[in-house]
This record gives C-alpha cells, sequence and structure tokens, in this order.
C-alpha cells in the first residue's frame, strides 16, 4: 500500500529540513573534515586552480569588463552577482552566500526534482521518497566507504559532494534534473492535451542554460532528439 500525497509531501519538506541541519553540523565540522570558519574545506589546493579560474571570469562580468578565458561561461554568470554585491576579490570572499545557495537551495530543489521524477517512473510514492532520501545521504555513503577502505581523499570528496565548492558540477546537475522533469511534463501534456507551447519552450531554455554551465549537458539534445524521432514514430 502506497502512501498519501499529505505524508508525501510532509516527508519531502522533513529531508529538507534535515538537509539543513546536515549541512549546518558540516560547516561546524560534524562529522570533522577540518573546515575552516570561512566555511571553506582546507583541500590543499585540490580544487583550487579551477575555482580561481570560474572567478576571474565571473570578476569580470561582474566589473562589466568580461575578458577572454577557456572556461564555460554559464557559472561565472551565476556567480557574477555574488561578486557585485559583495565586492569579492576573491573566492573565499563569496564562499558563504555560495555555500548556502548551492548547499540549500539547488541541493533542496534538487532532492524534490529527484522525487518528483522518482514519482513519475515509479509510479509508487513510498519509491519515490526513498530515492530523495538516498539523494540525501549519498555524501555520507560516499564518505563512509571512502573512510573504510581507507581512500585518502575521502574528506575532499565528502566536502565536494556537499555541494559547497564554488564548481559548476552543482548548477549543472539542478539544471539536467529539471530539464529532465520538463521534457517528462512535455511528454505527459502532449499525450493529453496535445502540444503546449509552454513546456517545449521551458524545456529548450533549461537545457540551453544547461549546456551553457557545462557543454556536455548538450547531450540532452540529443537524448530528446532521439526519444522524439526514434521511439516515438
Amino acid at each position: 500500500m502506497d502512501i498519501s500525497k499529505k505524508i508525501f509531501i510532509w516527508s519531502i519538506v522533513s529531508l529538507i529540513i534535515i538537509r539543513v541541519v546536515l549541512l549546518v553540523l558540516f560547516i561546524n565540522n560534524v562529522p570533522f573534515t577540518n573546515m575552516q570558519p570561512t566555511w571553506r574545506p582546507n583541500f590543499g589546493g585540490s580544487y583550487w586552480p579551477d575555482e580561481e579560474v570560474f572567478f576571474r571570469l565571473a570578476k569580470s562580468i561582474a566589473d562589466f569588463k568580461p575578458t577572454e578565458s577557456i572556461i564555460y561561461i554559464g557559472y561565472s554568470i551565476f556567480l557574477a552577482p555574488f561578486i557585485y554585491f559583495t565586492g569579492a576579490t576573491n573566492p573565499i570572499m563569496i564562499a558563504k552566500p555560495v555555500a548556502l545557495v548551492q548547499g540549500i537551495l539547488l541541493f533542496s530543489l534538487s532532492l524534490i526534482l529527484v522525487a518528483l521524477i522518482g514519482l513519475r517512473f515509479f509510479k509508487s510514492r513510498k519509491v519515490a521518497l526513498l530515492s530523495a532520501s538516498i539523494f540525501l545521504v549519498y555524501p555520507y555513503i560516499v564518505y563512509g566507504l571512502w573512510k573504510l577502505i581507507g581512500h585518502r581523499n575521502a574528506i575532499p570528496t565528502f566536502q565536494y559532494q556537499m555541494w559547497i565548492v564554488i564548481l559548476s558540477d552543482y548548477l549543472s546537475a539542478f539544471l539536467v534534473l529539471l530539464t529532465f522533469w520538463l521534457f517528462i511534463k512535455f511528454i505527459e501534456s502532449f499525450e493529453k492535451l496535445g502540444l503546449k507551447p509552454f513546456w517545449y519552450v521551458a524545456m529548450g531554455v533549461m537545457a540551453s542554460l544547461a549546456g551553457l554551465v557545462r557543454p556536455p549537458n548538450l547531450a540532452i539534445a540529443a537524448f530528446i532528439f532521439l526519444y522524439l524521432f526514434y521511439f516515438k514514430k
């Protein structure tokens, strides 16, 4: 027997609250990962070069003096408002607001999308809730496994999986999930009521943004093309 819609919704809300609590504990070194008072990992520079490249391009955008860069522009555009409103001159100065937006807002929205996508595929609120729960605790699962085998990068990997590092992966993951959910809504709308412009326009916009954040996400367009023109013949 499946759970009710009300229980499902409140369970998702509870998972989001748990996420906030876990992030607060994480920032306060529970479990101990040598987090700094600036909410920065003490990762010995493992991610620093990439962060610097993203920050420099974002800084140039915030200053309205965009410069050439080898890095993709989408995430730097995302960072630019943080830099503009804080007057930041280095990544450390935007670490806290970025950690809050990525670690709470984007993670929570992604958790909701995982639940909705799971509900669509499995037709079960219990299984959808289980999927969202696994998404919530997967950083701790990875951390536990890495510690168990004595992996030397267990702590940096855990910090990375908590969505607080200044990297494009988290915004990319959210946009991919959102695009996939919009694709599902587009298919449902098409099958029930005929083609509605809103869904395919929204899907196209999100897919484009995902491609700007990480170019490999352009594969989404190929997936949609194959689905529409091959599987739906």
